[in-house]
């Protein structure tokens, strides 16, 4: 079979890169399947430097895709690759590696020194990337709990008042503010902007997630937030009653006293909406001890997530 690579072509290719990418995803049990709307409305994501997508074609038919971008909102010269997603019935037949050589490529050409990549930790993943010269740099874990009896009495802050916030501009520069004095220690950090906090939330509504955003104040000063909800699509699709805990920090000052327990309140609040369990993502090495946390509040893993990188100046492999 020949294979070739060629540029995806926006306003024409859509529908062939969402159907690779739900086939390819297919047989994941988290998985829930993309849509065009979906893949148009987040294009334009304002912190996105420069975007490349590829797909790989087997006889003309299109069979897998990847992509490449970088992060300008990032100082540090370091492209990003999603992918490869080869569909099953073609993997093995050099789409991925061909994919892969020409994503590392486009990095390089757009002035990058290093590459992060990443996906679950299976042996496949964890072995083509390994192929390439990727080192595992971070571990993140997937956590879960069930709903049918939400923590209390567990160190809670009893100074603390919750707010639910809207989505005017004066509610999300305090979530912005919070974020980004929060988050400035972590992994990747990179400050955010008001633009690009309307960006997400705006296109969260759109995509018919139930979001709420709190915030935790100390007297007059907000001590951390939390954004939380439901993806009733994907609860559907997969026959759960399942909320997320998707965003929380708390701001230095204030950790270690009870705050980030209050914000997770937001269990009763889901439960109440009828959900039966709840999970989070959580960076293992979090510096503020996040895993310990979530740990002690019942919360299991139920999967790993592995952060690869890559020096660009080292060739690739295969």
């Amino acid at each position: 079979m020949k294979l070739s690579v060629r540029p995806f072509v926006r306003n024409q290719d859509e529908p062939v890169w969402v159907d690779i990418h739900n086939r390819a995803w297919q047989g994941d049990e988290d998985f829930s399947p993309d849509t065009v709307e979906r893949l148009k409305r987040w294009e334009d994501a304002p912190w996105v430097g420069i975007r490349v997508r590829l797909l790989a074609e087997l006889d003309g038919t299109a069979v897998a895709g990847v992509e490449a971008e970088t992060d300008k909102t990032i100082a540090e010269p370091k492209g990003f690759i999603y992918g490869p997603d080869v569909v099953p019935e073609h993997r093995r037949q050099g789409a991925g590696t061909a994919l892969m050589k020409q994503a590392l490529a486009s990095l390089r050409a757009a002035g990058m020194q290093a590459a992060e990549s990443g996906g679950f930790d299976e042996p496949a993943r964890n072995g083509f990337l390994s192929s390439f010269g990727f080192q595992v740099v971070r571990r993140f874990c997937r956590m879960r709990r069930t709903l049918a009896q939400v923590p209390a009495g567990v160190g809670e802050a009893n100074d603390v008042r919750i707010e639910l916030l809207g989505r005017t501009d004066a509610d999300l520069a305090i979530v912005s503010r919070l974020h980004n004095e929060a988050f400035k220690e972590h992994y990747n950090y990179a400050p955010g902007t008001l633009d690009e906090l309307r960006f997400v939330t705006r296109n969260i509504d759109d995509d018919g997630d139930i979001m709420y955003v709190t915030a935790a104040f100390v007297g007059s000063e907000p001590a951390g937030f939390l954004m939380y909800g439901i993806d009733p699509k994907e609860n559907e699709h997969l026959g759960r009653k399942r909320g997320g805990l998707w965003n929380l920090g708390v701001v230095k000052p204030y950790r270690g006293r009870g705050v980030a327990k209050r914000l997770l309140d937001a269990m009763d609040h889901l439960r109440r909406d009828g959900m039966e369990e709840v999970d989070l993502n959580v960076d293992e090495t979090n510096v503020t001890g996040a895993l310990r946390l979530y740990e002690r509040l019942g919360f299991a893993v139920t999967r790993r997530r592995l952060t690869y990188l890559k020096t660009l100046a080292e060739p690739d492999t295969p």
